[in-house]
Protein backbone atom coordinates (compact mmCIF):
# COMPACT_ATOMS: atom_id res chain seq x y z
CA UNK A 1 0.00 0.00 0.00
CA UNK A 2 1.41 3.53 -0.90
CA UNK A 3 1.14 5.91 1.62
CA UNK A 4 1.36 9.83 0.84
CA UNK A 5 2.67 11.79 3.86
CA UNK A 6 2.47 15.81 4.05
CA UNK A 7 5.49 17.75 5.26
CA UNK A 8 7.66 20.45 4.72
CA UNK A 9 10.68 19.91 2.53
CA UNK A 10 14.39 20.97 2.71
CA UNK A 11 15.10 19.64 -0.54
CA UNK A 12 14.94 22.00 -3.39
CA UNK A 13 14.91 21.18 -7.16
CA UNK A 14 15.70 21.72 -10.60
CA UNK A 15 13.46 21.35 -14.26
CA UNK A 16 15.33 20.55 -17.08
CA UNK A 17 12.80 20.35 -20.11
CA UNK A 18 15.64 18.99 -22.88
CA UNK A 19 14.90 18.69 -26.88
CA UNK A 20 16.18 15.10 -27.89
CA UNK A 21 14.48 15.54 -31.26
CA UNK A 22 11.54 16.21 -33.03
CA UNK A 23 8.71 14.53 -31.49
CA UNK A 24 10.29 14.20 -28.44
CA UNK A 25 10.73 16.13 -25.12
CA UNK A 26 12.40 14.86 -21.90
CA UNK A 27 11.37 16.59 -18.61
CA UNK A 28 13.35 16.23 -15.30
CA UNK A 29 12.17 17.67 -11.74
CA UNK A 30 15.65 16.86 -9.84
CA UNK A 31 16.94 17.36 -6.31
CA UNK A 32 19.78 20.01 -6.45
CA UNK A 33 21.85 18.07 -4.29
CA UNK A 34 21.33 14.50 -4.47
CA UNK A 35 22.02 12.86 -1.33
CA UNK A 36 20.97 9.38 -1.79
CA UNK A 37 20.99 7.07 -4.42
CA UNK A 38 16.84 6.34 -5.53
CA UNK A 39 16.20 3.23 -5.01
CA UNK A 40 12.41 2.96 -5.45
CA UNK A 41 10.42 3.97 -8.50
CA UNK A 42 6.95 4.35 -9.57
CA UNK A 43 6.80 3.72 -13.06
CA UNK A 44 3.70 4.67 -14.56
CA UNK A 45 3.63 3.28 -17.80
CA UNK A 46 1.35 2.98 -20.97
CA UNK A 47 3.62 0.51 -22.76
CA UNK A 48 4.17 2.64 -25.61
CA UNK A 49 6.69 5.29 -23.98
CA UNK A 50 9.16 5.96 -21.54
CA UNK A 51 7.30 5.73 -18.15
CA UNK A 52 6.76 8.81 -16.02
CA UNK A 53 9.64 7.44 -13.63
CA UNK A 54 8.49 8.87 -9.82
CA UNK A 55 11.97 8.18 -7.77
CA UNK A 56 11.78 7.92 -4.34
CA UNK A 57 14.88 7.49 -1.28
CA UNK A 58 13.64 4.97 0.31
CA UNK A 59 15.47 5.45 3.98
CA UNK A 60 14.00 9.25 4.06
CA UNK A 61 10.87 8.95 1.46
CA UNK A 62 11.86 12.23 -0.53
CA UNK A 63 11.45 12.46 -4.48
CA UNK A 64 14.32 12.17 -5.63
CA UNK A 65 13.93 12.93 -9.03
CA UNK A 66 10.37 13.21 -11.48
CA UNK A 67 11.12 12.36 -15.68
CA UNK A 68 9.08 11.87 -18.30
CA UNK A 69 9.28 12.08 -22.38
CA UNK A 70 6.78 14.03 -24.74
CA UNK A 71 6.82 11.55 -27.62
CA UNK A 72 5.18 11.86 -30.84
CA UNK A 73 2.36 14.23 -29.39
CA UNK A 74 1.13 17.05 -29.36
CA UNK A 75 0.47 19.16 -26.37
CA UNK A 76 -3.08 20.36 -25.73
CA UNK A 77 -3.49 24.35 -25.23
CA UNK A 78 -7.03 24.18 -23.64
CA UNK A 79 -7.80 22.90 -20.18
CA UNK A 80 -8.47 19.58 -18.32
CA UNK A 81 -11.60 18.21 -17.05
CA UNK A 82 -9.80 18.64 -13.36
CA UNK A 83 -9.87 21.12 -10.54
CA UNK A 84 -6.50 21.36 -9.06
CA UNK A 85 -6.12 22.60 -5.42
CA UNK A 86 -2.23 23.95 -4.51
CA UNK A 87 -0.61 23.65 -1.30
CA UNK A 88 2.69 24.93 -0.72
CA UNK A 89 3.47 21.52 1.79
CA UNK A 90 5.48 19.08 -0.10
CA UNK A 91 4.95 15.32 0.25
CA UNK A 92 6.71 12.16 1.38
CA UNK A 93 6.10 8.85 -0.28
CA UNK A 94 6.17 5.29 1.27
CA UNK A 95 5.10 1.95 0.55
CA UNK A 96 5.38 -1.65 1.93
CA UNK A 97 7.32 -3.20 -0.56
CA UNK A 98 10.43 -0.03 0.47
CA UNK A 99 11.35 -2.64 3.14
CA UNK A 100 11.85 -4.56 0.25
CA UNK A 101 15.48 -6.81 0.26
CA UNK A 102 15.87 -5.44 -3.08
CA UNK A 103 18.96 -2.67 -4.06
CA UNK A 104 15.99 -0.69 -6.57
CA UNK A 105 13.08 -1.69 -6.63
CA UNK A 106 9.93 -0.55 -9.19
CA UNK A 107 6.25 -0.89 -8.76
CA UNK A 108 4.96 -0.26 -12.45
CA UNK A 109 1.56 1.08 -12.73
CA UNK A 110 -0.17 1.31 -16.18
CA UNK A 111 -1.25 4.82 -16.86
CA UNK A 112 -1.78 6.94 -19.78
CA UNK A 113 -0.95 10.94 -19.37
CA UNK A 114 -2.29 13.69 -21.30
CA UNK A 115 0.09 16.91 -21.79
CA UNK A 116 -1.51 20.31 -21.50
CA UNK A 117 -0.45 23.72 -22.18
CA UNK A 118 -2.60 26.75 -20.15
CA UNK A 119 -1.65 29.99 -18.89
CA UNK A 120 2.40 29.30 -18.96
CA UNK A 121 1.87 26.29 -17.13
CA UNK A 122 2.38 22.36 -18.39
CA UNK A 123 0.38 19.87 -16.76
CA UNK A 124 0.56 16.30 -17.41
CA UNK A 125 -1.80 14.33 -15.69
CA UNK A 126 -4.09 11.06 -16.39
CA UNK A 127 -5.94 10.83 -19.66
CA UNK A 128 -9.55 11.25 -19.09
CA UNK A 129 -9.25 12.35 -15.48
CA UNK A 130 -12.23 14.21 -14.54
CA UNK A 131 -12.74 15.39 -10.66
CA UNK A 132 -10.16 17.33 -8.03
CA UNK A 133 -6.27 16.70 -7.55
CA UNK A 134 -3.27 17.98 -5.37
CA UNK A 135 -0.84 19.65 -6.05
CA UNK A 136 2.05 19.32 -3.31
CA UNK A 137 5.20 21.51 -4.04
CA UNK A 138 8.16 20.68 -4.94
CA UNK A 139 9.72 23.99 -5.49
CA UNK A 140 7.70 27.33 -6.61
CA UNK A 141 8.04 26.00 -10.58
CA UNK A 142 7.14 22.45 -10.06
CA UNK A 143 4.00 20.88 -8.65
CA UNK A 144 3.10 16.67 -8.14
CA UNK A 145 -0.65 15.73 -8.29
CA UNK A 146 -1.96 13.24 -6.37
CA UNK A 147 -5.57 12.19 -6.70
CA UNK A 148 -8.07 11.52 -3.77
CA UNK A 149 -6.97 8.04 -3.68
CA UNK A 150 -3.67 9.07 -2.38
CA UNK A 151 -2.45 7.73 -5.63
CA UNK A 152 0.30 9.93 -8.21
CA UNK A 153 -1.68 11.31 -10.74
CA UNK A 154 1.18 13.97 -12.72
CA UNK A 155 3.08 16.92 -12.44
CA UNK A 156 2.56 20.54 -12.69
CA UNK A 157 5.19 22.51 -14.77
CA UNK A 158 4.15 26.41 -13.50
CA UNK A 159 5.78 29.27 -15.43
CA UNK A 160 7.24 27.85 -18.88
CA UNK A 161 9.71 30.55 -19.69
CA UNK A 162 10.63 31.47 -23.27
CA UNK A 163 13.73 29.16 -23.47
CA UNK A 164 11.40 26.16 -22.70
CA UNK A 165 9.07 27.42 -24.83
CA UNK A 166 11.52 27.08 -27.81
CA UNK A 167 12.56 23.62 -26.82
CA UNK A 168 8.75 22.47 -27.13
CA UNK A 169 8.54 24.38 -30.30
CA UNK A 170 11.76 23.42 -31.74
CA UNK A 171 10.75 19.53 -30.73
CA UNK A 172 6.90 20.85 -32.60
CA UNK A 173 5.30 18.89 -29.72
CA UNK A 174 3.45 22.67 -29.22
Amino acid sequence: MTNIEICTSEIDYYRNIEFMGEGLVFIEISNINPTHRATYHFMFNDNRKPPLDVAITTNKSNIEYISYFIMDEIIKCENPNCNIIYHEENIKISDEFFNSDADVFCKDVFAEFDTFYINSDILILYSNFNGVLNAYQLNSKNYILVDFKGMIAGIVLKSINDKEIQILTQAVVI
